[in-house]
């Protein structure tokens, strides 16, 4: 029979165990959930694939802030982007990061929700200025979508091949782009439909990373 003084210890050390798991589930610049973690919830959410949207993120000009500003200006744009991906995803998804500049989000849309519009307002988002200390900095981002019930193989890794796919189009498209597949536009549970050209959007014309005093 555990005393008070045995039951307290106890739970100092289940307290103790819980903060390790959470630290070691989690990045610990953003707070996002880390690769492992995030994956485990993709793959629970893809087993009900309709309205699923996936998304894979990649930072812009972050190389170049480093370069010139050194890796806490970077780490500034990094924090941001977290912020404001986990605000879009809010409480009908999950934002986590892959590593380095890589981030990546689910999110669940209502049937015939517009995905472009979503995306849209994402990317005017991650472009907006980032104040560090007294400097204005400005990055973009790249991103490659998509609405995983309108893929012929519903699974998490070619949801994640897919968008991965549509981030390369995006970034060879020029920065601060995303990119959808060719009719995958909103969330109507429609048939599959080939993916050889797709949509590509645009919220600014992000050419270079900016710095401004």
């Amino acid at each position: 029979m555990l005393t008070g003084a045995g039951t307290g210890a106890l739970g100092t050390l289940n307290l103790f165990q819980h903060r390790r798991l959470h630290t070691a589930r989690h990045d610990p610049l953003t707070g996002l959930p880390a690769r492992q973690l995030w994956t485990s919830r993709a793959e629970r959410a893809i087993r009900r694939p309709r309205g699923l949207v996936f998304l894979i993120v990649d930072g812009d000009g972050l190389k170049q802030i480093n370069d010139r500003y050194g890796h806490e200006a970077g780490d500034a744009l990094l924090v941001a982007f977290a912020q404001r991906l986990r605000a879009w995803a809010g409480d009908r998804g999950l934002a986590g990061r892959l590593g380095g500049d890589e981030f990546a989000a689910f999110l669940r849309l209502g049937e015939g929700a517009p995905v472009a519009g979503q995306l849209e307002r994402l990317s005017t988002e991650l472009s907006a200025a980032v104040r560090y200390r007294d400097r204005t900095l400005r990055a973009g981002a790249s991103i490659g979508a998509v609405i995983v019930n309108r893929l012929s193989t519903q699974t998490f890794s070619e949801a994640m091949r897919a968008a991965d796919k549509e981030l390369y189009h995006a970034k060879q498209a020029g920065r601060g782009r995303w990119r959808l597949p060719e009719g995958n536009t909103s969330a109507s549970p429609e048939d599959p439909v080939a993916r050889e050209a797709g949509r590509v959007g645009s919220a600014s014309d992000v050419a270079m990373p900016v710095a401004t005093e």
